[in-house]
């Protein structure tokens, strides 16, 4: 079990409200929760004032090399992507080793996150082919999420790129106001399920991003 007293976590002068939410979560900490309690700490290092995304991708990282939990690498993964991408994702071949034994939908998030690390890296042009063929896997096994059927139709001939943002707009289960933002509770923005429907799966969205996908369809009237 890694020692999180090593990584640098939120500070009371950072920001005490972050402070106090994760001095619960380390005071809950043992050695069957692990994982969720690392996961919870990282994403709350994301959160804005601190958003210490390379702090955040190491804690994930060294507790994925302990623990072993897909979660972990699924979450270092997108953010690797996202914040790292000036260097190797050091999360991606891991994910490889949990695709003959998980279901249809999760193996469809791993390939969505290999594709989004090709574009997250502005690598489109090198890996055309690749990069195409993932975002058709994920789509092939799951079609129910967002973000996968957007990129797809960002690289589609019209009429079928018409006809995945059709899809990809009905599978928002949620559209959060500024104001409802606002009022969550630290704790709905630190959970595993939250963080992946929001920003990896694009099933619950702002409504400034939800207005962003919508922009780009075809006619399409919700």
């Amino acid at each position: 079990m890694i020692n999180l007293n090593t990584f640098h976590l939120v500070t009371s002068k950072e920001d005490n409200q972050l402070y106090q939410v994760q001095s619960q979560l380390l005071s809950q900490k043992n050695n069957k929760n692990g994982p969720e309690i690392i996961l919870q700490i990282a994403i709350l290092l994301t959160l804005p004032p601190v958003s210490d995304y390379a702090e955040a991708v190491k804690l994930l990282h060294a507790g994925f090399e302990d623990e072993k939990d897909m979660r972990l690498a699924i979450i270092g993964s997108f953010l690797s992507s996202a914040w790292e991408n000036y260097r190797s994702n050091p999360f991606i071949d891991s994910l490889d080793m949990f695709l003959n034994n998980i279901q249809k939908q999760e193996q469809a998030i791993i390939y969505y996150l290999k594709a989004y690390d090709i574009f997250m890296r502005n690598q489109i042009s090198f890996y055309e082919d690749k990069y195409e063929t993932l975002l058709n896997k994920s789509v092939a096994l799951y079609d129910g999420f967002v973000y996968p059927l957007y990129r797809l139709s960002q690289i589609s001939e019209k009429v079928r790129a018409n006809i995945l943002l059709k899809k990809a707009l009905s599978n928002v289960k949620k559209v959060w106001s500024a104001k409802e933002i606002e009022e969550k509770e630290i704790a709905d923005f630190i959970s595993y399920q939250s963080f992946l429907d929001e920003h990896i799966l694009g099933v619950t969205l702002s409504e400034s991003n939800f207005k962003l996908i919508k922009r780009n369809t075809l006619g399409i009237t919700r």
